[in-house]
This record gives C-alpha cells, structure tokens and sequence, in this order.
C-alpha cells in the first residue's frame, strides 16, 4: 500500500471575472468538496500577490479560515519559470 504523498493537477481556472481573494478561496474550496478532498489540504502554495498571500483577507487566509491545517508556503518558482521573463 502506497501511502505517500501525491501532488495532482486538477483544473486550470478562469478568475479573471473574479479576481477577489473571497471569489478565488471559494471556487478552491469548492473544488477541493467537489473531489472530497478537503480534509487531505496540508499546506497551499500561492505567489506574494497580495490578493492570494495576504495572511489577514488574501486567498490564503480565506482557506486557512475553513482548513486550519493548511499551511502556506510562498512559491519562488514563478519568478524563475522560462514562460515568467520579459521578451525585447
């Protein structure tokens, strides 16, 4: 029995309709319920915008409000990533 940890993807979301950290934690909450997965969230991962990083109203407090267990970790990979740098 393999009980290591496992990282998916799942769904690649429009938010540019709702770009409000409730709108955003909603629709991650929703997906994590709808895959009945919510109560497996250890740690989210999110870039330093504040509308997802904000400890006090981001997209990570949001969550962490409803899933105390998850931590936040800021990703530093997004400012590295080949597709994330500017082209002359």
């Amino acid at each position: 029995m393999d009980s290591g940890v496992k990282e998916r993807f799942v769904k690649c979301e429009d938010v540019t309709g709702k770009k409000r950290a409730e709108d955003v934690a909603a629709m991650a909450l929703g997906l994590l319920e709808e895959h009945r997965c919510k109560d497996k969230l250890v740690a989210q991962c999110y870039d330093g915008a504040a509308v997802m990083a904000s400890g006090l109203n981001g997209v990570q407090a949001k969550v962490k409000e409803k899933i105390p267990q998850a931590l936040f970790i800021h990703c530093y990979a997004l400012g590295v990533s080949p597709t994330n740098r500017l082209v002359d």
